[in-house]
């Protein structure tokens, strides 16, 4: 049988696992439903917004951007900017990203990527802690059996009896 210390270690992973899935379910579940009505449409990038974020290992600066797009619904130009800010440039301008917006509110608008990304990342940190979790209880577990069928002779040789 494996050591209390392995199953523990092993179930704080899974644990821990379930969570990051739980949540990263949630927000897609989230925006399902938050979104749902929501009409996707194609989006032209006309110019990017900057930020300066600290770098405190550098202590330097870094440029952040973020994606100002362009849609037309009926007739109407509409303009929105990302609010997730990246290291680098992806498109350029006049390239096209997917958005939706809310057709009783036009200028109301996510940006379809962007959502996907922080679930989709959090339920691969869970993939990773469930597997690792699975490992350490079948290791823990293999070992256990084997530490179970030795003999332990180490204090026999001082001739200690209890």
């Amino acid at each position: 049988m494996a050591s209390k210390s392995t199953v523990m270690r092993a179930g704080i992973l899974i644990f821990i696992a379930i969570v990051l899935f739980a949540i990263g379910g949630g927000l897609i579940i989230h925006d399902k439903i938050e979104y749902k009505g929501f009409v996707k449409i194609k989006a032209t990038i006309i110019g990017y917004d900057e930020k300066l974020d600290y770098d405190v290992e550098d202590d330097s600066y870094d440029i952040l951007y973020a994606e100002i797009v362009q849609y037309i619904v009926d007739g109407m130009i509409y303009t929105a900017t990302n609010p997730l800010y990246s290291s680098k440039l992806k498109l350029e301008k006049g390239e096209q990203i997917e958005i939706a917006y809310n057709p009783k509110y036009p200028s109301q608008c996510i940006f379809v990527k962007s959502r996907k990304v922080f679930p989709i990342i959090l339920m691969a940190f869970g993939s990773v802690f469930l597997l690792i979790g699975i490992i350490i209880a079948i290791l823990g577990r293999s070992i256990g059996k084997s530490n179970s069928k030795t003999k332990d002779y180490s204090m026999s040789y001082f001739n200690i009896s209890d």
